[in-house]
């Protein structure tokens, strides 16, 4: 009887670890097939066009690499990524549309691995995975821009979702856990990496080297070993960093850009930044006091520990923004601020502990509010941009006929759309709606123009 019991209980086991990993690969499934929806219907939008036209093979791509870099940015990496999975006539665009959604699914993903040291495997990882989910799609500012803009989403998405799993086994070592072999594949491969890494964004390379730097010495005074691995790609993505911050290109592009800001005192330019910190930083301030004081009234034991991991992430979120001050101008980004919003999100989720009060009733709220919001908000993002793409199908299709009969200069109808396809964080859509609607500015128009073999392109009369 004892025995026949005890091979119920296995069976049941199973068969609820099966259904968990069921609901798992259903969230993270539909999180990729709407990711595929979205970059399907996403038509190319201003700096997609000149990215597309560097050229028909790899040589190209590396020679056009390399002139941005002398005379224009040091970003390496994702420049040269734009330019391979933007080309214009070939299969890279189409890997971009199935690979990118995959990306933004192995970014909630990763927030979630460094935020609790583990794969989801509970229901009560649901809820936070949904949690996650929620504040990366609602509290960005350009969420849009660097998630489903192809331009974008190479420039930020991906290297911060890199960035992730970069630091995860670095992470594990503040726990004298080293979950990373030490042979000559392995150093080689993690110095490539940092190298790569470090040549992908400013703000990040900087706060991420700090970081690195910062568990290297943890790991020396504690006399950790055999993490020639760690070493490796703290060189790599230093001589990174150190190469894309000293690009010639840079000090170019210095010039050409936000001139208003570049004329302020510096009095002037730390007010105005200081001014943007606060304001963007406020709902994340306003969530982490609450579930700290949650903590705190529910947990106390575990609030210690949790605010451990806080800190940390906060602290890195806090170097992702404070290195901007370093941009042009001091320019406040709201894309590059990104980075510094998934780390500080990563941060809000550490303190969504494992107390019986978050498992009974945390759970059940969450779950409460925010999938019907993101249901929604979703839905109508993806309505909007299936709308806007068959109206710019039809503008492609006014181009074709207008070349067939020899017209090189050609007036193209507005992009409509209606506000009863507004969603709740603007931020999904606005941009885009901007530059896909609006043409009028010139290098837009040659840009767009340029990209379809025209003289020129204008509006027919504004967008509503």
């Amino acid at each position: 009887m004892a025995l026949i019991s005890q091979e119920v209980k296995s069976i049941i086991i199973f068969n609820t670890m099966r259904h968990k990993q069921i609901i798992f690969g259903l969230f993270f499934g539909l999180l990729f097939i709407y990711g595929l929806a979205i970059n399907f219907h996403m038509a190319l939008w201003a700096d997609d066009y000149g990215r597309s036209l560097t050229g028909h093979n790899l040589s190209a791509i590396i020679e056009n690499t390399y002139k941005t870099y002398f005379h224009w940015s040091g970003r390496v990496t994702v420049i040269f990524a734009t330019y391979l999975f933007l080309l214009k006539d070939t299969i890279t665009p189409l890997i971009f549309n199935i690979l990118n959604p995959a990306i933004f699914a192995a970014l909630i993903y990763g927030m979630f691995l460094l935020a609790y040291n583990k794969t989801p495997h509970k229901f009560t990882d649901l809820a936070r995975l949904i949690f996650i989910l929620t504040l990366t799609w609602f509290i960005p500012t350009k969420i849009g821009e660097v998630v489903f803009w192809k331009t974008g989403a190479i420039g930020y998405l991906w290297p911060i979702t890199c960035s992730l799993y970069f630091l995860y086994p670095y992470k594990q070592l503040t726990k004298t856990k080293n979950v990373v072999r030490d042979n000559f594949f392995i150093i080689t491969g993690m110095f490539l990496l940092g190298l790569a890494l470090g040549m992908c964004l400013e703000n990040l390379s900087v706060a991420l080297s700090i970081a690195l730097l910062t568990i290297i010495i943890y790991c020396h005074r504690n006399e950790i070993k055999n993490i020639r691995w760690a070493y490796a790609g703290l060189i790599g993505h230093i001589i990174g960093t150190v190469l894309l911050l000293t690009a010639p290109g840079n000090f170019i592009r210095v010039k050409d850009t936000i001139d208003h800001i570049n004329h302020m005192s510096f009095f002037m330019k730390s007010l105005m930044f200081m001014e943007k910190v606060v304001v963007h930083f406020l709902p994340f301030i306003i969530i982490s006091l609450l579930l700290i004081k949650l903590l705190d009234k529910y947990d106390q034991q575990k609030l210690k520990r949790q605010l451990k991991q806080y800190y940390f992430f906060l602290g890195i979120s806090l170097l992702l923004t404070f290195a901007m001050f370093g941009a042009p101008g001091a320019w406040f980004s709201g894309r590059a601020t990104f980075a510094s919003d998934v780390y500080i999100i990563i941060a809000i989720a550490t303190l969504f502990s494992d107390s019986s009060w978050h498992k009974e009733k945390f759970s059940k709220i969450i779950l409460f509010i925010c999938v019907p919001l993101l249901i929604f908000d979703m839905c109508q993002t993806y309505n909007f941009y299936q709308i806007v793409w068959q109206q710019v199908k039809t503008r492609e299709m006014i181009i074709t006929q207008s070349l067939a009969n020899g017209i090189r200069n050609v007036t193209l109808p507005p992009i409509y759309y209606s506000e009863k396809y507004n969603t709740i964080n603007d931020n999904t859509i606005s941009s885009y709606r901007f530059f896909v609607g609006d043409w009028t500015q010139d290098w837009t128009q040659d840009a767009s123009a340029t990209y379809y073999n025209l003289n020129s392109i204008k509006l027919e009369n504004k967008t509503k």
